[in-house]
């Protein structure tokens, strides 16, 4: 399980990898798990979350957990079973990255912040992105506009 706000901080997203043991148990069975799915919430300006729903159905037979990542123009990005997953705003699947099955988390960086840095479950490099993700940026005061700031 993972978490990750919006760049904006208006929403998060929560990855749901197995529901309870049972998960396991299918999975070691090659059996589909229908419980992986990644939830969004509204978080209001007090810090309050509302309107729980379901941002994307990540079930898969395939082994795998998942940490949603860096947001680009709306796109998520998230570890998941099989691969690399890549969503639309509306939680639809643009695609899985299967380069390597195994991955544990993902994060944007380089100099541009177009590189994709990979934990593998296995040795392997990073990935180059044509998309630029989230970079550090210094909290510098009151008048900056809302945003995720690292």
């Amino acid at each position: 399980m993972g978490w990750r706000f919006s760049p904006d901080e208006a929403i998060l997203y929560v990855a749901i990898s197995r529901l309870d043991e049972r998960c396991f148990q299918e999975e070691a069975r090659g059996e589909v798990c229908t419980h992986r799915r990644i939830r969004a919430f509204d978080v209001a300006t007090d810090g309050t979350l509302n309107n729980n729903r379901v941002f994307c159905e990540m079930a898969s037979a395939a082994p795998g957990s998942r940490r949603p990542q860096s947001r680009y123009r709306g796109r998520v990005f998230c570890v998941g079973s099989g691969g690399i997953w890549v969503m639309a705003p509306p939680g639809d699947v643009i695609g899985i990255s299967s380069r390597c099955p195994r991955w544990c988390a993902t994060a944007f960086g380089g100099l541009d912040f177009r590189t994709l840095y990979l934990t593998p479950a296995d040795p392997s490099p990073n990935s180059r992105s044509k998309h630029q993700g989230l970079g550090p940026v210094a909290r510098t005061g009151e008048d900056e506009p809302a945003g995720l700031r690292w």
